[in-house]
């Protein structure tokens, strides 16, 4: 059984937004920083990540602090859309749709008594 869980996108941005402020509010900065000093560095794979390689564009001087912050929020949800589009193409999914204020108690109480775990919805 697959579950999927759903949110507006008005919703979906103001989570990322929110998400994206905690992050740099708890040294998102420094923790690239501190990765760029190690002596192995960072795999292309991790520097080109979101998140990461926005900052690595910062730190490096190819844009500013404030920039770098809304091109995470930008391409974080542009990831979040294509993740939306790959998703679609699973055949039975279970989609529950989320709103803004969801308790994450209720929702699974929702999914457990909407789901037919032997024959999915």
């Amino acid at each position: 059984i697959f579950v999927g869980l759903r949110r507006a996108k008005d919703d979906l941005k103001r989570r990322i937004n929110a998400r994206v402020k905690r992050m740099v509010a708890a040294g998102l900065e420094q923790e690239v920083a501190a990765l760029l000093e190690e002596p192995a560095g960072l795999s292309d794979q991790a520097a080109a990540a979101v998140g990461y390689a926005e900052m690595i564009a910062y730190l490096r001087g190819r844009t500013t602090r404030e920039e770098a912050i809304e091109r995470i929020k930008i391409n974080t949800r542009r990831l979040a859309k294509k993740q939306r589009t790959w998703h679609r193409r699973w055949r039975d999914v279970c989609w529950f749709d989320l709103a803004e204020d969801a308790d994450a108690e209720a929702v699974a109480q929702d999914i457990l008594r909407s789901v037919d775990f032997g024959r999915g919805r």
